[in-house]
């Protein structure tokens, strides 16, 4: 069976054959090494010439295996990539739904990233007795706990 190079297309894979001419000279200079000695030539030059097309085309055949290889890795890495677009549009769309949610609500409500508040409505300012939202952004939970309590806060998270 021949190699098959997989590259990805908008409809899926594509399959390509890989290096058959390479393939094809490797097997015509095996046969003809093979064959050569038992025909009457004069010289060496013929037995050499089908030994030198055997060795470049195997050296050809290597060489288009590691080509496949690398198109692999490179499909690989952008089908990573794609999924870690598609997870922080997810991501980015979920925080947005979040982030109107919390500032719509009428209870004390704060949006978290990392344990740092990223959003937060008028009830939790009022709660925390600050004068805007702006005071809560970018500050981490722990800021919010009494003084006692933020060692043991700290361990819990």
């Amino acid at each position: 069976m021949l190699p098959v190079m997989s590259v990805a297309g908008q409809g899926g894979r594509i399959g390509l054959p890989l290096s058959l001419a390479a393939v094809v000279v490797f097997a015509l200079g095996l046969l003809a090494v093979a064959v050569l000695p038992a025909l009457p030539l004069p010289g060496p030059a013929p037995l050499v010439l089908a030994g030198l097309a055997a060795a470049a085309g195997l050296i050809a055949a290597l060489l288009g295996a590691r080509t496949q290889r690398r198109l692999h890795t490179v499909e690989q890495e952008l089908v990573q990539e794609r999924d870690r677009a598609r997870r922080a549009a997810d991501t980015a769309q979920r925080e947005g739904r979040d982030r109107l949610t919390v500032e719509g609500g009428r209870e004390p409500a704060v949006l978290l990233r990392d344990l740092r508040v990223v959003a937060a409505n008028e009830a939790a300012v009022r709660a925390l007795d600050l004068k805007q939202v702006g005071e809560l952004l970018g500050r981490p939970l722990a800021d919010f706990a009494p003084a006692d309590e933020r060692a043991r806060l700290q361990r819990f998270l």
